[in-house]
């Protein structure tokens, strides 16, 4: 029999009204908007492998098998999440597919059993350092398999369990345990009855739960049965409603399991979920996927939703207490559906590999939501550039928050400038902030608009902080000193004597102001501190007030003793004063 896998802006300024877009910094992340885009592709085509995560981030490739000629593979690389690249590492020691790659807590990666080309079930087992790139021939396993489950256990050895031996349809009942200090292997406990391709899982506790699977051909089974590492038994416990194989089992947030999809009793495919309460020893029903699933996988993802993918191109998820799943999408086109391999990155993507180039890697970016209060940045004096002003923008979501490229538009761009950030650099965590530092230039005055745009995994794929600033003239400066006195020009004719008038006074107050912009302050606006000089015709004989108007308002007032004709008035007022200013002394 064939082998399962191959189973068929509203107001406009004086400052000018053209449309512009001032790009800020290269981005981090070559795709950040939510849903499904297409990562770059493996050098080799393959299905029926391995995805290990390292403890660098990177993501190990190993072996599978080649989709043209049909064969098994012996080489592997490395995928780095950080620059969407891939990277070719040594090659394995032996052709391998269907096997299982476990990370050690030392870092190392055990890779064993599975199958060469001539369908050959393999007892041979290797570890790949990452830190070296190379492969070291580990002890063998006493039994060879493939359709395995593979668990690192609590005290760093790997329990390796069922799947079939020579005879493909033939499940094993044996058990073993990996010591990857001794490099050893030890017999473990039986199962209690055969299973291959089954679903295997570490419960809290440190027990190792295994469900499912083919007990004969493609007979599934509902059984599920404990393994204890202290007493190296298996237990049987409560058996799932539906008969499953080739399917997968999570662990969700809050301790329980859940089975989604595979292969049930016809063997057709089942789109049934649900979960198990380890404390209870009770399986409930879950949500109905929309459609079936097999050779199938499930990721949890940061939020603690469950995405669910395989056999068909369309994807959903799981809110774990929803009723129902939602749709996540579809993979893009020539994906491969079956037979492929799923991981969880650790900046919160899935990656999903599988099937032909160019696109045999997919990769899934989580929906979130992100928040930030508009900037206003008030007055700016015309020709002058103002203080910097950080945007904050907040994670308001559940799912980290992916910032591809952050850009200035609209139709007075031009005058706004985004200078520096740390949105792009680093996913941003739920409930995290990121922060993009804006500066306002007017060329003239006037009223100014704009708009950051940064476009991220949100739903409608960008969030946009509005940018206000108005552009003033500059107030006039003081009066310079007065020239050199020109030569006396001739005498005039003697003129008629006129009759003397009334004495009086040939002075008038003088005042001379200067303003000065002052630094905004985290959320208070920026504002004008304006000082003026008054000197007076001559002393008053008493307490005068004195005020220095402009446009009709007082702009400061104070008071002068007697006998004194000079004083200094200072005022801190949101715009600096405009046209000429006047004195009153009352």
């Amino acid at each position: 029999m064939a082998s399962k896998w191959t189973r068929g802006i509203a107001r406009w300024s004086v400052l000018g009204a053209t449309s512009l877009a001032v790009a800020l910094l290269a981005p981090a992340f070559a795709q950040a908007a939510a849903g499904w885009s297409t990562g770059a592709p493996m050098s080799v085509d393959r299905i029926a492998h391995t995805q290990t995560l390292l403890r660098d981030g990177d993501v190990l490739v190993t072996g599978g098998q080649a989709l043209a000629p049909w064969s098994s593979l012996s080489s592997a690389e490395r995928y780095h999440p950080a620059t969407n690249s891939w990277t070719a590492v040594a090659a394995m020691h032996a052709d391998r597919l269907s096997h299982s790659a476990t990370l050690l807590a030392d870092g190392r990666v055990l890779v064993a059993g599975g199958m060469d080309t001539n369908s050959a079930a393999l007892a041979s087992a290797e570890l790949y350092d990452p830190a070296l790139g190379t492969w070291t021939l580990a002890a063998p396993m006493a039994n060879a398999r493939r359709g395995h489950s593979a668990t690192l256990m609590e005290d760093g050895r790997v329990l390796v369990a069922g799947g079939s031996g020579q005879s493909s349809t033939v499940a094993l009942t044996s058990a073993e345990l990996y010591d990857p200090v001794a490099n050893s292997w030890t017999a473990a406990g039986p199962l209690t009855q055969r299973r291959r391709l089954h679903a295997a899982v570490q419960l809290p506790d440190g027990d190792v739960l295994v469900a499912g699977g083919y007990a004969t051909a493609f007979n599934a089974t509902a059984a599920v049965e404990r393994y204890d590492l202290t007493a190296n038994t298996w237990t049987t416990v409560a058996p799932m409603a539906f008969r499953r194989a080739d399917s997968p089992l999570v662990v969700l947030r809050d301790g329980r399991l859940l089975a989604i999809g595979g292969d049930d009793a016809g063997p057709e495919e089942t789109a049934t979920t649900e979960a198990y309460d380890p404390t209870a020893d009770a399986w409930q029903p879950g949500p109905t996927m929309s459609v079936p699933r097999w050779a199938s996988s499930a990721t949890v993802l940061t939020s603690g939703d469950v995405l669910a993918t395989g056999l068909e191109e369309t994807t959903e998820l799981l809110t774990p207490g929803a009723d129902a799943w939602r749709a996540a999408g579809s993979v893009p086109a020539g994906i491969e559906t079956m037979s492929y391999a799923q991981r969880l990155l650790d900046d919160g993507r899935v990656l999903l590999t599988g099937g032909e180039a160019p696109a045999n890697v997919a990769i899934y970016t989580p929906e979130t939501t992100a928040d930030a209060a508009s900037a206003d940045f008030g007055d700016v004096y015309a020709g002058q550039r103002s203080p910097l002003l950080w945007v904050t923008v907040e994670n308001t979501g559940r799912e980290p928050l992916f910032v591809e490229r952050a850009e200035v538009t609209g139709p007075n761009a031009a005058a706004f400038a985004a200078e520096r950030e740390t949105c792009t650099t680093a996913p941003i965590a739920p409930g995290a902030r990121c922060r993009v530092a804006v500066r306002f230039t007017p060329s003239a005055t006037g009223a100014a608009e704009a708009s950051l745009v940064l476009a991220d995994n949100e739903a409608d794929g960008q969030l946009v902080v509005e940018l206000d600033g108005i552009g003033v003239a500059a107030p006039v400066g003081t009066p310079g000193s007065d020239g050199a006195r020109g030569p006396a020009g001739p005498t005039g004719p003697a003129g008629v004597p006129g009759t003397a008038g009334p004495r009086g006074s040939s002075k008038l107050p003088r005042v001379t102001c200067r303003s000065k912009l002052l630094r905004a302050r985290g959320r208070r606006a920026q504002r004008v501190k304006t000082t003026c000089k008054v000197t007076l015709a001559r002393a008053p004989g008493r307490t005068a007030t004195v005020r220095v108007r402009n446009r009709g308002r007082t702009l400061a007032s104070g008071r002068v003793r007697p006998g004194r004709r000079t004083l200094t008035l200072r005022a801190v007022t949101a715009t600096a004063p405009r046209g000429p200013v006047s004195v009153e002394v009352r």
